[in-house]
């Protein structure tokens, strides 16, 4: 297990049973707003669940849960569309319960993917962050 983060470029990359996680400088800085880059790096450091906010690539803008689960092997990343979460009514228990199911997938290893409108959007920005895993719907 190999786990590389720099503060300065937010570097960072997880090798797992043949799959990876890059964060790489010369995208993130692209995608990231600024303000969010010192949380992305913390998420990667330390775990935690948090809203991040992304510009995607064909120009719209969104906020996602980026949720990292620290286990003994190693760290495993979910990203999650935060436009579902904001359309519950009672968003504290929402956020608690769909941050609980996250949890609950990566225990099994699995990198779940939101399934509501804007997944081709965040299909192509995991596969231009370099990110790759196994989506589920």
């Amino acid at each position: 297990m190999e786990v590389i983060v720099s503060r300065d470029g937010v570097v960072e990359r997880i090798e797992k049973e043949g799959w990876e996680v890059r964060v790489r400088e010369d995208n993130v800085k692209d995608y990231v707003k600024p303000e969010y880059l010192e949380d992305l790096v913390d998420i990667l450091e330390n775990g935690g669940c948090r809203y991040l906010e992304f510009s995607l690539p064909d120009g719209n803008e969104g906020y996602f849960v980026v949720c990292a689960i620290r286990r003994k092997d190693g760290i495993h990343l979910c990203f999650w569309d935060a436009g579902e979460l904001n359309k519950l009514k009672d968003e504290v228990e929402s956020l608690r319960r769909y941050t609980q199911n996250l949890i609950d997938s990566m225990e099994e290893g699995i990198l779940i993917l939101d399934t509501s409108f804007r997944i081709s959007y965040l299909n192509r920005f995991l596969k231009n962050m370099g990110i790759r895993g196994e989506g589920t719907v």
